[in-house]
């Protein structure tokens, strides 16, 4: 047993890391919204002056486009946190998207997908998207 002020030993920090990380990653992935692509097998994901995406999180199929469309007044991007992407998946930036704007994206390695807005990404403006095999 440790003494106070001492570090815990590392399979208990360990554990407490594991623990922590399923604490964000559960919520995130049950608030994901499944999402049926349409015809052309694309969805659209809006980048809106609440700084949010909309859907801030999907569940999506395998081989599916997403579209980011900026509805908003400002510039926002679509960049992909390069630490949370699948195994095999390269990483992704639309650069600038000004008002009115698109960027796409096609998923093709299945795994969950965080990204954010480079500009408002302190003012909470990220997304998941989590890609079925």
């Amino acid at each position: 047993m440790s003494a106070v002020g001492e570090r815990p030993a590392p399979r208990l920090r360990s554990i407490v890391l594991t623990l922590a990380l399923a604490c964000l990653v559960v919520p995130v992935l049950a608030a994901c919204t499944a999402v049926e692509a349409r015809d052309d097998n694309r969805l659209t994901v809006e980048m809106t002056d609440l700084r949010q995406f909309d859907p801030a999180s999907l569940r999506v199929p395998l081989g599916v486009t997403v579209v980011w469309k900026n509805e908003s007044l400002v510039s926002h991007t679509a960049t992909a946190e390069p630490r949370s992407l699948p195994t095999g998946a390269e990483p992704w930036d639309s650069g600038a998207l000004y008002s009115g704007q698109t960027w796409a994206y096609h998923f093709e390695v299945p795994g969950t997908y965080v990204y954010v807005c480079r500009y408002h990404e302190d003012e909470g403006m990220v997304g998941t998207i989590v890609v079925g095999a």
